[in-house]
């Protein structure tokens, strides 16, 4: 098992104790700690760009009009 897995379960396990009844909480904050995992250790100006890159990838692709 790699360790960005081991990570991801801790998280999990740790969520879902502190949001037991409440799915969508737990969603919201997994996704949260994944970021700030994938963050931890870059300079402002990094994440600032990785949240830039990541928001172009995730937009929905433009129709033509």
């Amino acid at each position: 098992m790699s360790k960005d897995v081991k990570i991801a379960e801790k998280l999990k396990r740790e969520i879902e104790e502190e949001f037991p009844y409440d799915f969508a909480l737990q969603q919201v904050h997994f996704a949260r700690a994944i970021l700030r995992e994938e963050t931890r250790g870059m300079s402002k100006k990094k994440v600032i760009k990785y949240y830039r890159r990541k928001a172009t990838e995730l937009a929905p692709p433009k129709v033509p009009s």
